[in-house]
């Protein structure tokens, strides 16, 4: 008896055949994401350390890939990295980075023994020699409650939020433009203009309860910022319009 390939066999087996050949043909075809390893280079806790070379070599081979310095804000970058293992070198120090589908943020303080950046200390000297107002009354209850690492990313911003239970708070941003609207609840709908970046520390105080409330902000040299927070659940909050979600523990002394 003779056995026939129906049409349909046939046509599905040469879309297997062609998928296979395509993926191995072109390879090009699946584009990777390009990377960055970025981050600031701080003569102390709050200069930054400007003209300062920077290296990126590949983790495995030691190889040079790159060099770089820092700019006016102390900010070094590498761009169009592939997923893979480097080295950062500046100075005496260096920093193992694995990249896999996220960019990775590295900094350095040439006046630590290890090289590593103590934020909250940079606040808390921020804090202690501040002009500004008072933050005023705070709930020690609510704030021992909300204290965390917090992290923002919307739109094209990257933000960073640490609230100590103490009182002292340091806060830091990044975008890849200059400005951004809103709706009336807070959504980003538009930015434009070109990159910027900064922080800044000082004294926070809350009052409220475990749902919503008022986060007062007071930093060195500035007016005092009131922010409406409220609670949206898997520990993540909308303070002044931004959605904040828990990281890890605050890195408080």
């Amino acid at each position: 008896m003779k056995h026939y390939v129906t049409r349909p066999v046939i046509l599905v087996l040469a879309v297997v055949l062609l998928g296979s050949f395509s993926a191995q043909a072109f390879p090009w075809s699946k584009k990777k994401k390009a990377l960055k390893i970025y981050g600031f280079l701080w003569q102390t806790n709050t200069t930054p350390a400007i003209g300062i070379q920077v290296g990126l070599f590949d983790g495995s081979t030691g190889k040079v890939l790159a060099v770089t310095q820092s700019n006016f804000l102390g900010k070094y970058k590498f761009k169009n990295l592939n997923p893979g293992f480097y080295v950062i070198r500046t100075g005496k120090f260096s920093r193992s980075v694995m990249l896999h589908n996220k960019d990775a943020n590295i900094h350095f303080n040439f006046s630590s023994k290890d090289g590593n950046v103590d934020f909250v200390a940079a606040a808390k000297e921020n804090a202690d020699k501040m002009d500004a107002a008072a933050t005023g009354p705070t709930d020690p209850e609510l704030a021992q409650w909300i204290a965390g690492e917090y992290y923002s990313y919307q739109g094209s911003t990257e933000r960073k939020l640490m609230l100590c239970p103490g009182g002292v708070f340091y806060d830091s941003h990044e975008s890849s433009y200059s400005g951004s609207s809103t709706d009336s609840l807070g959504n980003q709908t538009s930015a434009f203009g070109a990159a910027n970046q900064g922080s800044g520390s000082g004294r926070w105080a809350i009052q409220g309860n475990k749902q919503s409330g008022t986060i007062t902000f007071s930093y060195k040299g500035k007016a005092v910022r009131k922010q409406q927070y409220r609670s949206i659940g898997d520990n993540c909050f909308m303070i002044g319009g931004v959605k904040y979600c828990y990281n890890a523990a605050a890195r408080c002394k």
